[in-house]
């Protein structure tokens, strides 16, 4: 309600730039409700708007949102060429972007390119969401271990999902901890079938 009424100001002003933010709010929390043609006619009306009105951080963010769109709706082509035109646009690093990225990639068979997107993240600064210790650190960690398994590289798999397992369970994260068990007993059943 509060962005639809964003939206309404930034009509009755003609305030541009405010009615892309308001739309894309809007398209992503259409998103996040499942609500497809919602996000995709508030996308069509930002893409219009981005074409008077040019702006890099806007259509970053337009690809991003367009991008889970796609996802969402099993087209990981077009997901991935969303999210890296998202991320050609943006001029600062995103580090959860690349991770988006890279999950595409291991989700549609390119595990190189996965691999590649996947180790570009930064996990040295202690401002990154991906610090050892954090919860995106060990999503990191668990997303490694699915793309070995993905890829049919157990000891790798299992390399990565022991760490994962390890961190979820100091952060005390009982979903990441399942999932980091289930792809260390996936990995140890690869590796029994190998020998």
């Amino acid at each position: 309600q509060h962005y639809e009424r964003a939206e309404q100001i930034a009509k009755t002003e003609q305030q541009p730039y405010l009615l892309i933010q308001a739309q894309l709010q809007l398209a992503q929390l259409a998103n996040q409700q499942a609500d497809a043609e919602t996000s995709r006619r508030y996308l069509k009306n930002v893409e219009s708007l981005l074409r008077q009105y040019p702006d890099e951080n806007f259509e970053a963010h337009y690809q991003n949102i367009y991008g889970t769109l796609c996802q969402s709706e099993g087209r990981w082509s077009d997901a991935l060429t969303a999210r890296q035109k998202g991320m050609s646009t943006q001029t600062t690093y995103n580090s959860h972007l690349l991770h988006e990225i890279g999950r595409l990639f291991w989700q549609s068979g390119r595990y190189e390119l996965a691999k590649e997107a996947l180790g570009r993240i930064t996990t040295s600064s202690p401002n990154s969401h991906y610090f050892p210790g954090r919860y995106w650190h060990t999503a990191w960690l668990l997303d490694f271990a699915n793309l070995y398994i993905a890829w049919q590289q157990p000891e790798q798999a299992l390399f990565y999902s022991q760490l994962a397992r390890d961190n979820a369970s100091k952060l005390g994260r009982k979903v990441l901890f399942a999932c980091a068990c289930k792809a260390e007993g996936t990995a140890q059943l690869q590796l029994e079938q190998w020998r």
